[in-house]
């Protein structure tokens, strides 16, 4: 198995996969997958999600004129970020990276963003 935490659906769908069950056991074992599932992935999006969504679409807004920013940098930007912290801002930020928006440049010790 992989370092990946062990949900109910994985547990369950290694158990469809890998153990030999009598054919009542396995339609029961799958309907309880099936579910589980169907359960994750109707969730719809926390407010917090939305709304980093929204700090994330200010973010590229101020990154836009290709100048390169430091966290502390983009906060100053933006009236909007005034309560965010640099760990919350930080967290948008790596986000994006994830999502291919935003680039990291490091040098040094200093940790600069561009739009990718």
């Amino acid at each position: 198995m992989t370092n990946t935490k062990m949900t109910n659906a994985k547990a369950l769908e290694y158990v469809l996969n890998e153990v030999v069950l009598p054919e009542e056991v396995k339609e029961k074992i799958q309907n309880i997958y099936n579910s589980t599932v169907k359960k994750s992935t109707n969730r719809k999006p926390s407010k917090a999600q939305e709304q980093n969504v929204v700090y994330a679409k200010m973010v590229q807004e101020v990154l836009e004129d290709g100048k390169a920013r430091t966290i502390s940098e983009i906060l100053k930007e933006r009236d909007e970020f005034a309560d965010l912290s640099n760990q919350k801002m930080t967290a948008i930020v790596r986000m994006m990276i994830a999502d291919d928006v935003v680039i990291k440049v490091v040098e040094g010790k200093k940790s600069t963003f561009i739009l990718s």
